[in-house]
C-alpha cells in the first residue's frame, strides 16, 4: 500500500495493491492513475490552505479500499466510480449533484456529510453511516440494504423507493422525510425519529418500530410489522 501525503495535508491517502478483477474493470480507470488525480488536487489544496478537491474527476475510478478521509470532494465527479469498502470517514458530499451512483458497497462513511447531495442509483449495501448528515439529500433508487445508519440525520431527506432492508436505522432521525414505498423489511428502527414523515406505501413487514416516533407520519398504505396495510 502506499501512502500519498500532500504539503500540509493531514489526511492519509492509501491505495490498495489489490488489481481489480472480473468485467467490471473493463469500465474503471486504473486506480493508479486515479490516485495520482487525487494526489494532484490535495497538493492544489494544500497550496490553497483547503481540503477541498472540487475539481477531481474521478468518474469510473477504481477507488476500492482507498482511504480518503476528512477530505471535501463536494464538486468532484464521482459518476460510476467504484468506492467499496473505501474508507470515507468524515468526508464531505453535500451538495453533491447529478447521478453520482458510485458503488460504496461496505464503505466505512462514518460521520459523512452528505447533506442537499443527489445520491440517485447509488449503491450503500452493507456501508458503514453511522452519524451521517444526509440532511435533504436526494436518495431515489438508492439501496442502503443492510446498511449501518444509526444515529443518522436523515431529517428531509428524499429516499423514494429506496432499499433500507436490514437496515440498521437506530436513534435515526428521519423527521419530515419522504419514503413513498420504501422498504425497510426486517429494519431496526428502535427509537428512530420518524415524526410528520410521508412513509405512504412504504413495507415494515420485520421491521422493529420499538420506541419510534410516528407521530403525524403519513403511513397510508404502508404495510405495518405485522403484516397488515396502515389505512
Amino acid at each position: 500500500m502506499k501512502v500519498l501525503t500532500a504539503l500540509g495535508f493531514s489526511a492519509a491517502l492509501l491505495l490498495s495493491a489489490q488489481p481489480v478483477s472480473g468485467l467490471n474493470a473493463l469500465s474503471l480507470r486504473p486506480k493508479a492513475e486515479c490516485m495520482k488525480t487525487v494526489k494532484a488536487e490535495a497538493k492544489k489544496s494544500a497550496k490553497e490552505g483547503a481540503r477541498y478537491f472540487g475539481g477531481a474527476d474521478l468518474m469510473n475510478c477504481d477507488l476500492r479500499k482507498a482511504v480518503l478521509k476528512r477530505i471535501d470532494l463536494s464538486g468532484a465527479n464521482l459518476s460510476g466510480a467504484n468506492l467499496t469498502r473505501a474508507n470515507l470517514t468524515s468526508i464531505t458530499l453535500s451538495g453533491a449533484n447529478g447521478n453520482l451512483m458510485p458503488d460504496l458497497t461496505r464503505a466505512i462513511l462514518t460521520k459523512a456529510n452528505l447533506s442537499y447531495a443527489n445520491l440517485g442509483g447509488s449503491d450503500f449495501t452493507g456501508a458503514t453511516l453511522i452519524g451521517a448528515n444526509l440532511y435533504y439529500s436526494v436518495a431515489t433508487n438508492v439501496n442502503f440494504s443492510n446498511a449501518n445508519l444509526s444515529g443518522a440525520n436523515l431529517t428531509l431527506m428524499e429516499f423514494l423507493y429506496a432499499n433500507l432492508s436490514g437496515a440498521n436505522l437506530t436513534n435515526a432521525n428521519l423527521t419530515k422525510a419522504y419514503g413513498l414505498e420504501a422498504d425497510f423489511t426486517n429494519a431496526n428502527l428502535t427509537n428512530a425519529n420518524l415524526s410528520n414523515s410521508t412513509l405512504r406505501s412504504a413495507n415494515f413487514t420485520g421491521a422493529n418500530l420499538t420506541g419510534a416516533d410516528l407521530s403525524g407520519a403519513d403511513l397510508t398504505g404502508a404495510t405495518m410489522p405485522d403484516g397488515s396495510i396502515h389505512p
